[in-house]
């Protein structure tokens, strides 16, 4: 059955947040400001932003919305929604984003990502997504990148997380660096307190990785 539908109420309760829907951090062009946890831990249909890899990990089928807005000097509307599941050792996942810029901030776009996970859904997932937009601008329409991701669960409390995003992409001919996420997390208390700690890194001005 279809579950987390809650995640809409999570969502109205951020409509007035000040801060871009995209990632500054990021010359992409994002999606929406999600609440996902770092690499180790998402888990959730939202997970494929994160690491491709969290949908082995979803279990029954999951499907969230979420529609936000964002003020200040950038002024943005965005909805999304994602859905993933685990169908036996395979977890398929798909979301779609429309963002809309106010009138002269930008051209508006959609997002579209599909991911797939191996996974025996307790202990081990490896997962891959593909990334592409739509937009009347042109050099967002030929945008397209590829994310891949690992999460390792040795014990039911410890998970150990890595991806790479935006792997390929290139916007207006000119290569964008890959972003790197590795993560650690702690389920603690009979998963009433989890802790979760990231490093981001990239490999621009020809770095491997650069944190």
């Amino acid at each position: 059955m279809l579950r987390h539908l809650t995640a809409l109420a999570a969502a109205l309760l951020a409509l007035p947040a000040a801060a871009p829907l995209s990632d500054p951090a990021s010359p992409l062009p994002g999606g929406l400001t999600l609440p996902v946890l770092g690499a180790a831990v998402a888990d959730e249909a939202t997970a494929a932003g994160v690491n491709p890899a969290g949908a082995g990990f979803v279990g029954a089928t999951s499907l969230h919305y979420f529609h936000q807005q964002a003020g200040g000097d950038r002024q943005e509307r965005g909805d999304g929604l994602y859905l993933a599941g685990l169908l036996g050792h395979l977890g398929p996942s798909a979301a779609v984003e429309w963002i809309s810029p106010d009138d002269g901030a930008g051209q508006r776009y959609r997002r579209t990502t599909l991911g797939l996970a191996l996974s025996d859904g307790r202990t081990a997932s490896l997962g891959v997504s593909w990334r592409w937009w739509s937009s009347p601008d042109q050099a967002i329409e030929a945008l397209q990148c590829w994310d891949l991701g690992l999460t390792l669960r040795p014990a039911r409390w410890l998970s150990l997380g890595a991806a790479a995003l935006g792997l390929d992409a290139r916007l207006s001919g000119q290569r964008v660096p890959v972003r790197f996420d590795v993560g650690l997390g702690a389920r603690l208390l009979g998963d009433r307190l989890t802790l979760s700690g990231d490093v981001l890194a990239d490999d621009a001005d020809g770095q491997p990785f650069r944190a």
